[in-house]
């Protein structure tokens, strides 16, 4: 902004004067307000160009995406500390998008068309280019594609091999990812309440999606986005101009032109039965309602192997949060969470009124042994609050610039998935005792690398990398790249003097005394026990082994 004028508050006014069909030109040598109102000729035409001035700076304003989720708080660009005829026409770019890095271009390196729509650094760069994980990480190796300081890099790659190496290595040795992810849609939970936004193709026409079942409110979904989950589009987006209760469409009325998606390009051309999700730009699909205290209750079965206290978040869509510079109104729909109790077969209840937050999270509580059944089945039910009907009168005001926006909620609850964690990982492989068969049967590694994983063979070429002390040694096998360990470090342990014991115990009533348990002849289970115990193990001075239980 340039404080030396008022006007550049909303933007800069410049005099147009000349004019075409289809063309204009301004005086640039200097803004309106230089001007003397007096001498310019009667009906001047002026121009104003709203947005930030060309010679740089911060500008601090809040962004917004469609769902009113913040994306930007201040915005920094380059500045060119010359005087105006020095910088008019520059281009100011940054080196990495994702980076700090400002340079002036004589001759932009952006353009209108399809491929100069990155700049020239960012076409060259499209290896490396910015992830945003949008949720937990699986794997530690996932770490990899994290930003890194500098231009196009992150922390496994835009450096050296061994840079990126020693840089996972480090933080595989410290940290870990221990958890189990519920998806909400997954079709094989047992789901009822909510609605889906996962649906089937039936047919697909003249820029027309048609599905069955569906039950939609006209135009829910117009302003939002399609994302194909199966299928030759698999992965690409479009823009959703309208709804019926069955059909989308995907161009805008009276337009034969057809849609194209991103960020394939490609045009629409889907078969039957291929699923795709409508609503948030996920990659997974949504569960949702518009109905005030619906219940949706989900199970998801033989999901938890070992019954425990783990903490429980749910992630769904922050959608209704108001947002300033110094201000925060939360006005997403606040949920009640209940878990299923397998012992008192009644609900448990977690929280009340919890709201997601900029993250779309939100932390139900601690879940006891008691809320896993035997088989690891899980159960969960959420309970909305503050909905709004889209027809009401709050929903007008909504959609108008009253002061009533402040209060603006949006009519849907959403759950996208759980989490629970930290959980115990059973079943890993011990890498120090484990022979080349065992371990080339995880995914992509083959007969080489397997072997050189069972003899401990470096990159020098020498087999002495064993036994494996920390998880992050295996970086130093030779073969082993980054992509590898990502997918087998979840895997894998170096060491198995660890154990867990789950005890399960049963009191019975034997009827006719035959020593078999039978439900059909009237036997009965009187008391029901569960006990997990980890025992560790460990040499004395004397080389015998002694354990000791440590949970």
């Amino acid at each position: 902004v340039d404080s030396d004028h008022q006007s550049s508050f909303d933007g800069t006014r410049y005099r147009i004067v000349y004019s075409g069909k289809d063309w204009f030109a301004v005086a640039t040598g200097s803004d309106w307000p230089d001007h003397l109102k007096s001498l310019q000729p009667p009906n001047c035409d002026k121009v104003m160009l709203v947005g930030m001035p060309a010679k740089g700076g911060i500008v601090s304003m809040t962004l917004k995406n469609e769902y009113q989720q913040i994306a930007a708080r201040t915005v920094e660009y380059s500045y060119l500390d010359k005087a105006p005829e020095h910088w008019y026409g520059y281009s100011s770019e940054k080196i990495d998008p994702s980076g700090y890095n400002w340079v002036i271009q004589k001759k932009p390196t952006i353009g209108g068309q399809t491929h100069l729509a990155q700049n020239r650094s960012s076409r060259r760069n499209k290896s490396i280019m910015p992830y945003v994980k949008n949720g937990p990480f699986v794997s530690i190796g996932e770490i990899q594609k994290v930003s890194a300081d500098g231009d196009f890099k992150n922390v496994g790659s835009g450096r050296s091999k061994g840079e990126a190496k020693r840089a996972i290595k480090a933080m595989a040795n410290v940290f870990c990812s221990s958890i189990i992810r519920l998806n909400a849609a997954d079709e094989t939970t047992e789901r009822k309440g909510w609605d889906s936004t996962l649906k089937a193709v039936v047919s697909v026409k003249n820029g027309i999606v048609i599905t069955k079942n569906a039950n939609w409110e006209i135009d829910q979904w117009k302003g939002q986005t399609l994302r194909f989950m199966t299928g030759r589009m698999r992965g690409e987006c479009f823009p959703i101009f309208g709804n019926t209760k069955n059909s989308l469409f995907l161009t805008k009325p009276n337009d034969n032109t057809k849609p194209h998606s991103t960020p394939g390009i490609k045009i629409l051309s889907a078969n039957k039965e291929d699923l795709f999700s409508i609503g948030p730009g996920y990659k997974t699909p949504l569960c949702f309602t518009r109905k005030e205290n619906c219940k949706g209750e989900w199970t998801w079965k033989k999901r938890i192997s070992t019954p425990g206290n783990y903490d429980l978040y749910l992630f769904g869509l922050n959608d209704a949060i108001n947002t300033t510079e110094f201000l925060e109104e939360n006005n997403n729909a606040p949920l009640d969470i209940e878990v299923w109790n397998y012992t008192t077969k009644t609900f448990d209840l977690l929280c009340e009124n919890k709201k997601y937050n900029k993250s779309d999270e939100i932390y139900a509580g601690k879940i006891k042994p008691e809320n896993v059944s035997t088989d690891g089945d899980f159960k969960l039910r959420i309970t909305p609050h503050q909905l709004v009907d889209s027809a009401s009168e709050d929903i007008k005001d909504i959609l108008s610039n009253s002061a009533s926006q402040r209060q603006r909620r949006s009519g849907y609850a959403w759950f996208n998935y759980a989490i629970i964690t930290p959980v115990p990982v059973i079943g890993r492989i011990n890498i120090n005792s484990a022979t080349s068969r065992l371990i080339s049967c995880m995914p992509g590694v083959n007969d080489g690398l397997a072997k050189n994983i069972a003899e401990g063979k470096g990159d020098n070429n020498k087999i002495s990398l064993k036994p494996y002390k920390q998880l992050g040694d295996l970086l130093n096998v030779r073969g082993m790249t980054l992509k590898h360990f990502q997918r087998i470090a979840n895997l894998v342990c170096v060491s198995s003097s660890a154990y867990t014991i789950n005890l399960d115990l049963q009191v019975t009533k034997d009827l006719n005394g035959d020593g078999i348990f039978s439900k059909k002849e009237g036997d009965k289970i009187l008391a029901e026990r569960r006990k997990r115990i980890i025992i560790a193990g460990k040499e004395n001075i004397k080389g015998k082994k002694i354990y000791s239980v440590i949970d």
